[in-house]
């Protein structure tokens, strides 16, 4: 009966600590970002095999590209994700879910348009083959980058 106690309670104790963890552990911290950023850039320039001053345009394009992608990725956290975390669908007005609505369909044109204006300034920087090449090796890198912590999430797991 002792045993039973002990190993409900040590199951508690594990369950609360990790609903405990804050959200924010979640999100990239912003050192952790950056560094991605760098190694990113590094593998682009190195793998389209740019020229200085291609290099020095795309890093001024494609750093304001990512801010502008990271911004609308924490508004629709924000503005959507967090009131749907906090509340049901049901327990929202008309209204409310009709805001949701706009505000979804306002941070994805916003996002068509930054991808828009991205892929515009990379054809005044780079010739077309580069550029085709480019979104070629974004998808390469983010593959490249999910597997690797898909790796770390399963030694975590291990070490457990």
């Amino acid at each position: 009966m002792k045993q039973i106690q002990l190993i409900v309670m040590i199951l508690g104790i594990f369950i609360t600590g990790s609903y405990a963890q804050p959200q924010s552990k979640r999100m990239m911290p912003a050192d952790r970002q950056a560094k991605v950023f760098k190694i990113k850039l590094r593998f682009f320039k190195e793998k389209l095999n740019m020229s200085p001053r291609e290099s020095e345009a795309f890093e001024a394009a494609y750093r304001t590209y990512t801010q502008t992608k990271l911004q609308l990725n924490r508004e629709f956290k924000e503005h959507i994700i967090r009131k749907l975390r906090n509340n049901s669908v049901d327990n929202l007005s008309l209204k409310e879910q009709e805001a949701i609505i706009a505000k979804k369909l306002e941070i994805d044109k916003k996002r068509y348009e930054n991808n828009r204006d991205f892929t515009l300034q990379l054809t005044k920087i780079l010739p077309p083959e580069k550029v085709i090449r480019y979104f070629k090796l974004e998808r390469q890198f983010n593959k490249q980058m999910l597997k690797r912590l898909q790796k770390r999430k399963q030694a975590a797991r291990r070490r457990k």
